[in-house]
């Protein structure tokens, strides 16, 4: 360290070294102060790594007493001021430290040992001539020790860890992050903090400015924005903690003249990062930095993207330079390889620590040695590593897990083997919780505690977690941490959600910027127990007790082995390779289709208890399921996730927008491939102004199956299909774009993309998920992120409209719920959210599409937004789908012989051709551009519910007796014929009970009145384009078209 510092002040003696604000020194000058203070200590008899306590605060001061110290070949003992007294004392003594050098005003706090006081040794007692060359005073080789850092201990007392010198000059030498000598690198950590070691020596070492930044300036929002671009800082590492408090009350441009970010310290915060990055002067490189000081600051680094921040971790990265990494079993220290299976971070190399002073017992623990054989060195990310034979390699055990990402060369920081929690019998990790927690809109920062509160606060272990949220005092709003709470009940297993949630305007930290737990420890229970002496009841308001259902986990039957059996018998009988499925196999990768999914529900309902799809769906393995299973556990259907519906459907609204569009007979659209989207591309190549249609498509080339063959395919299915008049047309006209709806860029390339972009003057968006029995987040990606991809089709490129085609569901089942009677083409979609936590995983994705669509509507874009009742077939041509609720309903019944009794149920059926005809109508006139139209019956005495659709039936010479439903449901449940039937699919939506024991079904009565006076207007001047009303003929010929197509038998 002492000669490459040498060699820069003799290559560049005038380069500025420090530039603070009341002094500026150049390389020579630091030299110079400091050896009046190398021969202070030579006064003192400095022997050769002898430990030197620096009590100073970090700044110009105290790099000249640094370099001193290194240059009398001592060891520098950074402390802070802030120390209290007992602790100071305490650390000094344990290294057996004789000298300190610090001010006058804190020299009373260490009379004991013997002191150098800075204002006893100025500048001007000598001086070196500036053209006289420095000279290597101590000359100490890399193995010296030159640092002696202090990190909290388990025992309370902090450890004194080792830093060789070789370790700073490896860390100035290999990193990614290259610091030159024109950057003006920061100092503000502290001292005895090791990131103060990157700040001052990588930077000296470098030939690089320090500058330190005055404590004010940093905790002044507007004072650290300006300073930074004043005094030109290219490079910064700062703390998660600081990182996350700046960005909160500076402006997210900040580090706008910042060349190298780091943030290091602590796991980061995502929604800071990306708020960083999306700012309109960002950081031209943004690090994540991950390393104790055991290894000397700075291990592994990864460079953040915004694609980065949207991963569910942000990366500790690859590690640096020389670096040795290993990911270790705890149990028997082998190397784990396998890129799902978390292990303890090791880490080994030139940055390693020598290990801790006086502590024997705990450098045989942390600090091990390792055989690692020479196949392991070459599958090790570390070049170092890669030799041809084994080597014994020394390690340090961080005590945190990580797993390796996809490519096995950069590794994920997971949590703490220490920090691993045991919480109502389950083992939890507290950073997942505070990373859950953090990915919610308006939360800032979280940090997740365990405590036992005393007895009178029920005695038990609680999880407590702290937020910060976005835009507002810490007023812990009763009915906002609540939504906190059920939001979060949709995300974490409920053994893992906090028993309370507290608001708080920001984190306690330690000296050395991290969160400090303890303290708030000590503020949870003192909330609590103010909250337990005010209200007595209110402890038992926890999360446990407060989400409906009234959960007990802690009742769990011991059963959990007989369940999984149970499990597997079921499965054998829909599943022919059950029995090579085991507890840990992911149940997707069983493949079952939806029906045998279905079935094994009905199975696990039938013989095990009852549980829904929604639940179903959330266990990942077979374990998991039966471990739900086991407990005593009644289903919540509460409003779980109307947070997230209301978070998703801000997804769309960064998009700048292009108004206005001319069609010039180019079309392109989605949904193809479907029923309602075949009709309409059908009615499009019929007509004389379109010239092509572009249509997205999934082909399957494994299959032989183009996108162009399931299109001819779709229009054959519905006897749409004429060799003649479209075969000619198919091929001239319509462009089949292999892709996918729910990829970015609809999964085409880039060159493709541009072309459609630049080519199409308008969107139709009708592709849609339409599942009544499967949740949100299996119609999240086709309809939601499916809908946000086409909307940044009519947003990028050429101007372009947007059609898009909702749905009547969006308002679901807002009229069992809150009573609504009627709703508006142009009303708003909020005050329906509540009623949406009752509803299909369908409806609820198009709330939010529709919602997404309107937001984008309402700036600006040239969107019409079109709503359909339940689209059934065609009335001149009686072709209809034989896979939707219709259909399955209308046979299934008939085969079965009995009708659900569904008073006040009205389904709003509307046939396609209707639909079909009045939509392309109104977006054939530019007028009609940004208005919202619902395609129902104008008329309701015209409408068709349930028991009228009954009476058709019977009508139409199907004989089908009407039962109470629950009678329906046993005659259902009963018949042997269940499997082979059209209803079978519809099982979960027909009997999960939802809300006081009604089903899904049920909860769809009470509809409201779906007024369309936007559609009426328009259609005013098509008197040939009429609603249709459902009749006994057209009953009788839909169910003729589909026996006559061998879709359904009766």
């Amino acid at each position: 360290m002492e000669q490459r510092l040498c060699d820069v002040a003799n290559g560049s003696p005038d380069a500025i070294a420090v530039q603070g604000e009341n002094v500026s020194l150049t390389y020579h000058e630091l030299i110079t102060q400091a050896d009046i203070v190398v021969r202070a200590l030579q006064d003192k008899g400095l022997e050769s790594e002898e430990s030197v306590c620096i009590l100073l605060g970090p700044g110009a001061e105290q790099t000249v007493v640094q370099v001193a110290v290194i240059r009398a070949g001592g060891t520098c003992v950074p402390l802070d001021p802030g120390v209290p007294d007992i602790m100071l004392k305490d650390m000094l003594r344990e290294i057996g430290l004789r000298v300190v050098i610090t001010t006058k005003e804190l020299a009373s706090r260490v009379e004991e040992f013997e002191i150098i006081l800075t204002e006893e040794n100025p500048s001007g007692k000598a001086k070196m001539d500036a053209n006289q060359n420095v000279s290597i005073i101590a000359g100490c080789d890399e193995n010296h020790r030159s640092h002696i850092l202090h990190t909290s201990g388990t025992t309370g007392k902090p450890k004194g860890v080792q830093i060789p010198s070789k370790a700073i000059l490896h860390l100035a030498t290999c990193l990614p992050v290259s610091v030159k000598a024109t950057d003006n690198v920061s100092l503000f950590n502290n001292p005895g903090f090791d990131l103060s070691l990157f700040e001052m020596w990588v930077s000296l070492l470098s030939g690089a400015t320090v500058v330190p930044i005055p404590k004010t300036t940093l905790t002044d929002p507007f004072g650290i924005k300006d300073f930074l671009k004043a005094q030109e800082v290219t490079v910064m590492i700062i703390t998660t903690s600081l990182f996350n408090a700046i960005m909160m009350h500076s402006s997210p441009d900040v580090f706008g003249p910042i060349r190298h970010m780091i943030v290091a310290g602590e796991v980061p915060n995502a929604m800071t990062m990306r708020k960083a990055l999306e700012s309109n002067s960002p950081p031209k490189n943004l690090w994540n930095g991950y390393g104790p000081t055991e290894a000397t600051c700075v291990s592994t680094l990864h460079r953040v993207t915004i694609e980065e921040t949207q991963r569910e971790t942000i990366s500790a990265g690859a590690p640096v330079g020389q670096t040795k990494l290993y990911l270790l079993n705890r149990d028997d220290e082998k190397p784990v390889y396998d890129k799902e299976k978390p292990a303890e971070i090791c880490i080994g190399g030139p940055g390693l620590s020598a290990g801790y002073i006086g502590r024997p017992k705990e450098n045989d623990e942390k600090f091990i040695e390792i055989n690692i054989s020479g196949s392991e060195e070459n599958r090790s990310p570390s070049p170092a590593d890669r030799s041809p034979g084994g080597k014994t390699v020394r390690l340090y055990r961080t005590g945190d897990l990580g797993k390796w990402r996809e490519s096995g060369k950069i590794v994920d920081y997971v949590g703490r083997t220490d920090n691993q929690v045991k919480h109502r019998g389950y083992r939890i990790e507290l950073e997942q919780i505070e990373k859950v927690l953090e990915k919610h809109e308006r939360v800032k920062a979280a940090t997740v505690l365990q405590l036992q509160l005393d007895k009178s606060s029920m005695g038990k272990d609680f999880l407590a977690a702290f937020i910060i949220m976005e835009g507002e005092e810490a007023n812990n709003d009763e009915s906002t941490l609540n939504c906190m709470i059920e939001w979060l009940s949709s995300r974490l297993p409920p053994y893992m959600l906090p028993d309370t949630i507290l608001q708080t305007s920001e984190f306690p930290r330690t000296p050395y910027g991290k969160v400090d737990r303890k303290a708030l420890e000590e503020e949870a229970r003192h909330r609590l127990s103010q909250k337990g002496k005010s209200d007595p009841e209110a402890l038992k308001d926890s999360v446990e007790y407060r989400i409906s259902g009234e959960r007990d986990h802690e009742r769990a039957s011991n059963d959990f082995k007989g369940t999984l059996e149970k499990l597997h018998l079921l499965l054998q009988e829909i599943h022919p390779m059950a029995e090579n499925f085991g507890p840990d196999d992911d149940l997707e990768s069983l493949g079952l289709s939806s029906l045998d999914t279905a079935h094994f529900l009905g199975l696990i309902n039938n013989k095990i208890r009852p549980l829904s799809m929604d639940q179903f769906r959330k266990q990942s393995t077979f374990s998991a399921l039966a471990q739900l299973l086991s407990y005593d556990y009644k289903a919540n259907y509460g409003p779980l996730e109307l947070l997230q519906f209301e978070e998703d459907s801000h997804l769309a609204d960064e998009f700048e927008l292009i108004p206005n569009w001319k069609s010039e007979g180019r079309v392109f659209m989605t949904g193809g491939t479907g029923f309602l989207g075949g009709q309409i591309l059908y009615r499009l190549l019929k007509m004389p102004n379109i010239k092509q249609v572009a249509c997205l498509a999934r082909g399957y080339p494994n299959k032989g199956i183009s996108p162009l063959d399931r299109i001819r395919k779709n229009l054959e299915r519905y006897d749409l299909w004429d060799e003649v008049e479209l075969g000619p047309k198919l091929q001239k006209m319509v462009i089949a774009l292999d892709g996918d709806i729910t990829r970015p860029q609809l999964g085409m390339k880039e060159t493709d993309y541009q072309w459609l972009v630049n080519w199409a003057p308008v969107v139709f968006h009708i592709a849609a998920k339409v599942n009544w029995c499967e949740p949100y987040k299996t119609h999240f990606a086709p309809n939601v992120i499916g809908t946000k991809n086409a909307l940044r089709v009519a947003v990028d490129g050429r101007r372009k409209a947007f059609h898009y085609i909702s749905s009547i569901d969006i308002w679901g089942v807002s009229g069992f719920i809150l009573g609504t009677r009627a709703v508006s083409e142009d009303g708003p979609l909020k005050v329906h959210l509540a009623s949406l936590a009752f509803d299909t995983g369908y409806a609820q994705s198009q709330w939010v599409a529709d919602e997404m669509v309107q937001r984008l509507q309402n700036r600006g874009l040239p969107v019409t937004i079109y709503r359909p009742g339940f689209v059934v077939g065609d009335s001149k041509t009686a072709v209809g789908n034989p896979d939707d609720f219709f259909s399955r309903m209308v046979i299934g019944c008939i085969q079965l012989g009995y009708w659900p009794e569904l008073p006040e149920q009205n389904m709003e059926f509307v046939t396609v051709d209707y639909v079909c005809d009045a939509l392309l109508y109104i977006a054939s006139n530019n007028d009609n551009v940004g208005r919202r139209f619902n395609l129902t019956s104008p008329d309701p005495q015209k409408i068709t519910n349930m028991d009228r659709l009954h009476r058709l039936i019977n009508e139409a010479g199907y004989p089908v007796k009407m039962v109470p439903y629950d009678d329906w449901i046993g005659k259902l449940k009963s018949w042997k014929a269940l499997k082979e039937s059209p209803l079978f699919s519809l099982m979960p939506l027909l009997t999960e009970p939802i809300l006081r024991g009604a089903t899904r079904l049920q909860t769809s009565k009470y509809s409201p009145t779906y007024e369309c006076p936007n559609t009426l207007k328009v259609l005013a001047d098509r008197p040939d384009i009429q609603f249709t009303r459902l009749s006994p003929e057209l009953i009788k010929r839909f169910i003729e078209f589909w026996i006559k197509k061998g879709f359904h038998r009766i």
